[in-house]
């Protein structure tokens, strides 16, 4: 199973995801009140971790503020996803001109109306990513429950990825959504999950499930999963 650091960024800085509320989002405890731009982050996050793959979100594009962003990645040489919170097919075809790197699709930012559209423009190494709280997909403009979007599952090629990411499980040590990861279980060859993830057993889950990677953070600052893992995966004491 591969698998990608989340790497937030708010107000141009790394922060660390708990949980849905973004306000409450504050940089790392062992960054010792460092404030790190991105590409300083990703370099910190790899010199103490060993992680060499990131997912980065940048929740200030995400929340409307592209242009500011958008410079902040430029030239960043690092294996990377990069999600800044595309909104149209202009966006789209704008960050293609810009970036190599694989580009994040995101529900949370697309109108659904326009979604079907957006996902004809993907190319065969982007990522989609459907944002949820429970049950629901979230988009700009409304939430629909997942039996509604797995109609669609058709549309996305076989080639991309696509990321189940509980939004109120990230940072939370709850564990993934299984309901709704046995719900999506066989209906595309390349699932990846985020949110919630614990430990090496609920990797080994996910991989029996046929998920081929996920985002984390949290078990990796806690060390309960090591970087780069191997086999048998560890499984912390939960007692």
């Amino acid at each position: 199973m591969e698998l990608r650091m989340a790497v937030d960024v708010k107000d141009g800085q790394y922060v660390y995801a708990t949980g849905g509320d973004r306000r409450l989002y504050r940089p790392p405890a062992w960054m010792e009140g460092r404030a790190l731009a991105p590409q300083e982050a990703m370099a910190a996050l790899g010199q103490r971790f060993g992680v060499d793959r990131f997912y980065v979100a940048d929740l200030d594009a995400i929340a409307g503020d592209r242009q500011a962003a958008v410079a902040r990645y430029r030239g960043v040489a690092s294996d990377m996803w990069l999600d800044l919170g595309v909104r149209s097919s202009e966006d789209w075809q704008g960050m293609v001109r810009t970036f190599t790197c694989p580009l994040i699709m995101a529900t949370e930012t697309a109108s659904f109306h326009d979604w079907p559209q957006l996902l004809r423009l993907l190319r065969y190494d982007d990522v989609v990513s459907l944002d949820m709280r429970g049950d629901l997909v979230l988009f700009r403009d409304t939430a629909v429950p997942l039996a509604v979007i797995q109609e669609y599952l058709s549309l996305i090629h076989d080639n991309l990825r696509i990321l189940v990411l509980d939004l109120d499980r990230v940072g939370s040590g709850r564990g993934p959504n299984w309901a709704v990861l046995q719900r999506l279980e066989g209906q595309h060859p390349r699932l990846w999950i985020g949110g919630g993830i614990r430990h090496g057993g609920d990797l080994e889950e996910a991989e029996r499930m046929g998920i081929e990677g996920a985002v984390v953070a949290t078990a990796i600052f806690t060390g309960a999963i090591a970087w780069p893992f191997r086999r048998p995966f560890p499984v912390a004491d939960e007692g």
